[in-house]
C-alpha cells in the first residue's frame, strides 16, 4: 500500500510539477528504507546507511532551495559516501567469500570513470554558461553516481548477471538517478522531468530495500567477471593515449593512470591465485587421498630424477600379507583405518614414504641397502600390526638403482617380483610347518584319507595356499 501511494504520488508530480510533492516522496521513500532497517535485522546496516544516505539527499535539496550552497555540498557529498558504504557491505553479504580481486575491480572501475569525467570537464565547461564551480559540483555528482554504478556492475559480474531482485532494483534506481543528473548538467534545469526521474529512482531503492535478501553465493570465475576489468582498463588506455597526444587534461592522464595500475594490481592477484590452484591441482594429482602420502605418479618422478642422478638409491617395494582377510573379517572402513595407521608409520622410518594403490607401498632410500639393512627392518616392522583375530605383516622386495635397474619400469617391475618371490618363499614356510602339524593331529586321530584330504584342503585354503589338499594330503599319506 506505502509504495502504491508513492508511486501514486510521482504520477500526480509528473502532471503538476509540485515541487512539495517532489519533497514529500523523497522523504517517504527514505522512511521506507528505514523502516526497513529498524524491523528487520539482515543487512541492517546497508539499509540505514540507504536511509542516512537519502536522508541526507532531501536535506541537501532543501539546502539548496535556501540558498545554502555550502550546505547542500556537504550533506550530498555525505550523501554518496553512505550509498557507496551502504553497496560495497551488500556486495560483501552478497558474494561469500568475497575475493581481494572483487575490490580491485571496483577500484579499476572507479578511476576509469573519474578519468572519463575528468577529460570531459573542458568541454562542459565550454558549452555551458553556468559557473565553473557549478559545472564542477555537478560533474562531482556524475562521477559518484558512475563509480556506484561501477559497483552495481561489479555485484551484477560476479554474480553472473544473476545478482537477485534487491540488487537488480538498485541497479535500475541508481541508472535513473544518474539520468537525471546528466540531464541536470546538459539541461541546466531541475525542472518536472528531472524530479520526477529523482523520485523515481528512490522508489527503485526502496522497493530493493523490501526484497527477500538471496543467500550468499561464491564469486562465479567467467568472462562475465572479466567484460569489466578487460572493458575499463581498455577505456583506461585510450584516456591515457587521448591525454599524450590531442588534450593536455593533466587530472584525466592521472585517473586514467591509476585504472592502469589498478588493472596491474589486478593481474599480479589473479596471477598469484592461478598459481595457487596450480600447486594445488599438482599437489593432488600427487597424494594419495586416503594416507596423505605421495602416489603412485609421485613416485615415478622420483624414480625417474633418481635414476637420471645416477645416485645410489634403493626401492623397496611392500605388499601387506593378512590385509585381504582383515577386509574380510572387519569391513573396509577398518581397511581403510588400518592403511591409515600405517601410512605415518612408515614416513617415519625415512627416505620417502608412497603409496601405490590397495595395499602396496614403496619405499625410496638413499644410499644401496641389503635386506638385513636396519632401516629396512624398521619399515618391515612399521607395516605390520596385531590385535585380536588379526596379524598382518610385510612382504618386500628391494631394488637398487641405478645399479640394478637403469629404467623407471625395469625397476618396479624387479622390486614387485622380488616382493612376490618373498611371499611365495614365506607362505611354502608356513605351509610346510602348518603341514607337519596337521599331518600329527590327524595321524593321532586316526582319520582316513578321504576325511583327512578335506581337513587339510579347507585348512590350507585358510591359508591361502595354491593346492592345499594335494600337498596336505599327499604329506599325510607319506607320513
Amino acid at each position: 500500500m506505502a509504495f502504491a501511494l508513492l508511486i501514486g504520488a510521482v504520477a500526480v508530480l509528473a502532471v503538476t510539477g509540485w515541487h512539495a510533492l517532489f519533497v514529500a516522496a523523497e522523504a517517504a521513500a527514505a522512511a521506507l528504507i528505514g523502516v526497513r532497517a529498524v524491523t528487520v535485522p539482515r543487512n541492517r546496516r546497508v539499509w540505514a546507511l540507504a536511509a542516512v544516505g537519502i536522508g541526507q539527499w532531501v536535506a541537501g535539496g532543501i539546502a539548496l532551495d535556501l540558498g545554502w550552497d555550502a550546505v547542500a555540498g556537504v550533506l550530498f557529498a555525505g550523501m554518496f559516501a553512505c550509498e557507496f558504504l551502504g553497496l560495497s557491505l551488500f556486495l560483501h553479504g552478497r558474494i561469500r567469500p568475497f575475493p581481494v580481486w572483487l575490490a580491485v575491480d571496483g577500484v579499476l572501475a572507479a578511476f576509469t570513470l573519474a578519468a572519463l569525467g575528468a577529460l570531459a570537464y573542458g568541454p562542459l565547461r565550454g558549452a555551458t554558461h553556468s559557473e565553473p564551480h557549478i559545472v564542477a559540483g555537478l560533474l562531482a555528482n556524475i562521477v559518484c553516481d558512475l563509480v556506484l554504478l561501477a559497483l552495481v556492475l561489479v555485484g551484477f559480474a560476479a554474480t553472473s548477471w544473476r545478482p537477485g531482485r534487491a540488487w537488480l532494483f538498485a541497479g535500475i534506481g541508481l541508472v535513473v538517478t544518474s539520468t537525471g543528473d546528466m540531464l541536470v548538467v546538459f539541461g541546466e534545469t531541475t525542472g518536472p522531468l528531472v524530479q520526477v526521474l529523482w523520485a523515481t529512482a528512490l522508489i527503485f531503492i526502496a522497493l530493493a530495500s523490501w526484497q527477500p535478501t538471496p543467500t550468499p553465493t561464491a564469486t562465479r570465475v567467467g568472462w562475465s567477471t572479466a567484460a569489466l576489468p578487460l572493458g575499463a582498463g581498455a577505456v583506461a588506455i585510450a584516456v591515457a593515449l587521448y591525454c599524450g597526444i590531442a588534450s593536455g587534461e593533466p587530472v584525466a592522464a592521472f585517473m586514467a593512470a591509476g585504472a592502469l595500475l589498478a588493472a596491474l594490481a589486478r593481474a599480479v592477484l589473479m596471477l598469484r591465485e592461478n598459481l595457487g590452484l596450480l600447486h594445488s591441482a599438482r599437489r593432488e594429482a600427487l597424494t594419495d587421498k586416503l594416507t596423505g602420502l605421495p602416489n603412485r605418479r609421485a613416485l615415478l618422478l622420483q624414480l625417474d630424477r633418481a635414476i637420471a642422478g645416477q645416485r645410489p638409491h634403493t626401492l623397496a617395494f611392500f605388499d601387506l600379507d593378512g590385509f585381504k582377510a582383515y577386509n574380510d573379517d572387519f569391513g573396509h572402513a577398518a581397511g581403510d583405518a588400518l592403511l591409515q595407521r600405517l601410512a605415518p608409520r612408515l614416513a617415519m622410518v625415512g627416505g620417502r614414504a608412497f603409496r601405490l594403490g590397495g595395499d602396496e607401498f614403496c619405499l625410496l632410500l638413499p644410499h644401496a641397502l641389503g635386506d638385513d639393512a636396519p632401516r629396512v627392518a624398521r619399515a618391515v616392522a612399521a607395516l605390520g600390526e596385531r590385535g585380536e583375530g588379526f596379524q598382518i605383516t610385510a612382504s618386500h622386495g628391494l631394488v637398487l638403482i641405478p645399479e640394478e635397474a637403469g629404467r623407471v619400469e625395469d625397476a618396479l617391475r624387479l622390486a614387485d617380483e622380488r616382493m612376490y618371490a618373498r611371499k611365495r618363499h614365506r607362505r611354502a614356510g608356513q605351509a610346510e610347518q602348518a603341514r607337519a602339524v596337521l599331518v600329527a593331529l590327524l595321524d593321532e586321530r586316526g582319520e582316513d584319507e578321504a576325511r583327512a584330504a578335506a581337513l587339510a584342503g579347507e585348512f590350507g585354503r585358510r591359508l591361502g595356499l595354491a593346492d592345499p589338499a594335494a600337498d596336505v594330503s599327499a604329506a599325510y599319506v607319506a607320513g
